[in-house]
Order: C-alpha cells, then sequence, then structure tokens
C-alpha cells in the first residue's frame, strides 16, 4: 500500500501511578515514541502524550477528529482501567487498532525491579478489549513484540488498511446513463451502500457527456491521438474518424471526472453504444484511466468501481475484470470483457495493441479497444455483493495470473487466472457465496487485508481459496 496514513496514537496510563511513580510517565512516553519512529516513514503518526484520565483521553480523540486522522492506534503504557476510554471510544467512529506490546522482551529473575512496572500494559488490554467486544464496538488487535519486524508488518498493514477505510468513505462515482436491465447481481440500494461502504454515486446526465464531446478542443484531441500513436502499436484498419472519436470521448470523460471530483466511473455501453451523440464507446479510455487509478465499472455496475478503488489503494493498481470461460485443462479462467483492463498491468514484453472493433448490437462507430494481456504473478479476485439482509459482503479469492500470451482473435484484452483450490471447487463456492459477475483483481495475496478492512466497515468477507 502507498498511502501514508494519518494516525491519532492513545498512550494509555493509570494516575493512580503519578505520585508514587513521578517518573514513569516521561519514560513511558518515550518508548512509546520510540517504538513509533520505527514505522513514521509509512505513518503520519499523531501522539501528544500519555493519558491517564477520561477527561484527557476525550481531548485527545477529539484531536484527532479535528485533524481528520485515518484510525486510533490504542497502546497501554502501563495498566489502565478500560472506563477511562471507553465512553471516548465509543463515541468515535474511527477505525481503532489496539496495539498490545511492551518495552521488555522479557521478564526474568535477573530483571530490575521495576520492569514489572513499565510492562504490565497486557490486562488492561484485556479490560478494554473484553468491554468493547461485549458492547459490540470492533477493533483490531495486534499482539507482539514493537522490535519483531513481523509484528511491525502487520501494525503496518492494518493502519494502512485504515487510510482505504477514510478514502472509501469520501469517494465519488459517476454513473452515466442506467444500469444494463436484466442484470440483477450488482443491483444495490444507494442509501444503504452509501451508509455501510460509503462512496456517493453521482448520477450524471447523457447531455453532459454529448455536450463535452462537441466541446473538446482541436490542440487536446491531437495530443491524446499523437500519444496513442506513441504508447501502442494502431491497427492500421481504424479510420482518423474513429481515432478522433475515441479521442473525444475521452477528453468528455476526463473533463467529468475533474468537474465532479470523481474517484470511478460507471457507463453502460447499451446507453452510450444507441446514442449516435457519443461517437463511440469508451474502452480504451476506461483502460487507460484505470492504470491513472480512476476506478471503472461496467454496464452499470457501481459496486465493481468500489472493488476496484479498494484493491488500487492496497496494491496500487486494479483493474475491473469478469470470468469469462473455463480452461478445465489449465484448471484456470479466461478472464475478459468486452474491451476494458488496466493498461498499466500489461505485460512488458509485448506492445499493448489496439485494434478495430466492431459492435453489431450498437450504433456508434467502431471503438479503438486495446488487446493485451496482463503480467504474470500472485492476484487477489474481489467481489462486492449485496446479501439478503440487504447488507453487502466481500467475496475473495488468491491465486496467481497464469504466464499465458493474449488470445488476440477474442478482439478485447483477456488473461487467465487459477484460484489457490482446484477449479471446480473454487467455482462451486463462488457460486453459492453470491459472487457477482465482474470483479476486481489485484496483484498479491490481498485476503487478510480485506479482513480487516471487513472489521473495519462491518462487511462479512468470505475467503473462497
Amino acid at each position: 500500500m502507498s498511502n501514508r496514513p494519518k494516525v491519532g496514537v492513545l498512550g494509555l496510563m493509570f494516575d493512580l501511578y503519578d505520585k508514587p511513580y513521578p517518573d514513569l510517565k516521561l519514560g513511558r512516553e518515550k518508548f512509546l515514541r520510540n517504538s513509533l519512529d520505527i514505522v513514521r516513514d509509512e505513518i503520519d503518526f499523531r501522539f501528544p502524550g500519555a493519558c491517564n484520565t477520561r477527561e484527557s483521553v476525550e481531548k485527545c480523540i477529539k484531536e484527532f477528529e479535528i485533524e481528520k486522522c485515518d484510525a486510533i492506534l490504542v497502546v497501554f503504557l502501563t495498566y489502565a482501567p478500560s472506563f477511562i476510554a471507553l465512553r471516548p471510544l465509543l463515541d468515535c467512529k474511527l477505525p481503532i487498532i489496539i496495539w498490545n506490546t511492551q518495552e521488555a522482551f522479557e521478564v526474568s529473575i535477573e530483571s530490575p525491579a521495576n520492569v514489572v512496572m513499565e510492562n504490565h500494559g497486557v490486562h488492561g488490554v484485556q479490560d478494554l478489549t473484553s468491554v468493547l467486544k461485549r458492547i459490540g464496538r470492533d477493533f483490531v488487535i495486534i499482539s507482539g513484540y514493537w522490535k519483531d519486524s513481523k509484528v511491525l508488518d502487520r501494525l503496518v498493514i492494518s493502519l494502512k488498511t485504515a487510510g482505504v477505510f477514510s478514502k472509501l468513505k469520501a469517494s465519488r462515482i459517476g454513473l452515466l446513463g442506467y444500469p444494463l436491465q436484466g442484470m440483477g447481481d450488482f443491483n444495490l440500494d444507494e442509501t444503504v451502500f452509501l451508509a455501510n461502504i460509503g462512496p456517493t454515486i453521482i448520477h450524471i446526465p447523457l447531455e453532459e457527456l454529448t455536450d463535452l464531446i462537441k466541446e473538446a478542443p482541436k490542440d487536446d484531441i491531437k495530443s491524446i491521438m499523437s500519444k496513442d500513436y506513441e504508447d501502442f502499436d494502431w491497427d492500421k484498419a481504424i479510420t482518423e474518424e474513429e481515432h478522433e472519436a475515441s479521442a473525444r470521448v475521452e477528453w468528455a470523460i476526463r473533463k467529468l471526472i475533474q468537474n465532479y471530483h470523481l474517484d470511478g466511473w460507471s457507463q453502460n455501453f447499451m446507453v452510450l453504444g444507441r446514442d449516435k451523440r457519443i461517437l463511440t464507446l469508451p474502452f480504451l479510455a476506461a483502460s487507460k484511466l484505470m492504470k491513472e487509478g480512476i476506478g471503472y465499472g461496467a454496464e452499470g455496475d457501481v459496486g465493481v468501481v468500489v472493488g476496484f478503488l479498494i484493491m488500487k489503494e492496497i496494491s496500487g493498481q486494479a483493474t475491473m475484470t469478469e470470468m469469462f470461460s473455463i480452461d478445465f485443462k489449465s484448471q484456470a479462467l479466461l478472464m475478459s470483457h468486452m474491451g476494458e483492463l488496466n493498461i498499466g498491468m500489461a505485460r512488458e514484453d509485448v506492445r499493448v495493441k489496439v485494434l478495430r472493433n466492431v459492435f453489431d448490437l450498437v450504433e456508434v462507430l467502431p471503438p479503438p479497444t486495446p488487446v493485451f494481456s496482463i503480467k504474470p504473478g500472485e492476484a487477489t479476485l474481489l467481489s462486492i455483493a449485496s446479501t439478503s439482509n440487504g447488507k453487502f459482503q466481500f467475496i475473495v479469492a488468491e491465486g496467481e495470473v497464469l504466464d499465458s500470451p493474449c488470445i488476440e482473435d477474442i478482439g478485447s484484452p483477456n488473461f487467465k487466472w487459477r484460484p489457490n483450490c482446484s477449479l471446480e471447487e473454487f467455482l462451486d463456492k463462488y457460486s453459492m457465496a453470491g459472487g457477482t459477475h465482474h470483479l476486481a483483481l489485484s496483484y498479491g495475496k490481498l485476503a487478510n487485508v480485506i479482513k480487516i478492512l471487513g472489521s473495519f466497515l462491518k462487511v462479512e468477507v468470505i475467503q473462497i481459496c
């Protein structure tokens, strides 16, 4: 994850110790600052000092909220009773990560007398987690020694996932037209979606797109076309008119993204393709914009746009995709769609081709369509699906993108993905879980990170493999 989240650090102590141990607080604060310094390059910590009363905890958390922190990291510097932090933490909506650690690596017969006093936060952790659990306030806990690299890795991942949570809550997704009629798996209740997952859906009239297409400046269009010729192997069958139409639509969509401050967008080719004012379908634009981190969903699926945004924030690059055909021989799935795939994930040993793609179902010009395969490697699929109780669930599966060439005759970008279990088992479990036919994919083994995000969002996560 490339984001550097802002994290408020709540260091807890007990005011009972102030008089008998006047130097204890200063020493525990120094330890915590030293431990935070190890990962400060990846996390923007805000630690105002230790808190040992409810009033000081309340003040601290209010400051974290004013500074728009992404999460609260709770560290027990000594024992502290849960009630000094319980109400302020319940009133706060920020994700809670509890780091159950201490300065001393061991406590032995050779340890100085003060070691136990300086390293007895563990039962404070248990006091707080017990009451949080009883009341139903979610949290993530990381237990382990503060110098252990594996523990620090888990801590950083959890804190960065909180950053993903914050960005998701503030994201905006534009919907051009309306979803493809008859596709029921990605239909959702926008009110529940906003309340539970976070993104705001912006409905954009097609007239705004068509007006922008007409207004596109000639110099900007020439620049887009020139860059296309430079970056891709261009099909000679594509006419100048067709290429210009693609560039105009791309310019217009970029303008909408800018005007509405969008993090992602979705379109339905049946809507755009029947409107001759739109000229052509934006397959090339979608593929280029995904490389730039702009989420995309086909057929009006805004849920998969959110999947893209989650995966992009976690690993840096993501793409929308679809299970198109089954390859039983290689125990893999051919992943493809009509013409949209993140060009930034393309194989580096083969240049991306742009082919002339004729769609009989639409009335616009044949859309220039990128055709390529993506780099091999470990990769995770994510589906966001509605549940029977009106909420949402994340369905996740780990596997690998195979080292296989693009099947160019398909006329759209494609690749093969194999799950980390038998293909038949994966297909059965995925359908039984209610997985949708549009998914987001990103490189790496990401199921554990998605589970942490699910705990922040109170969304059930089902891992298939």
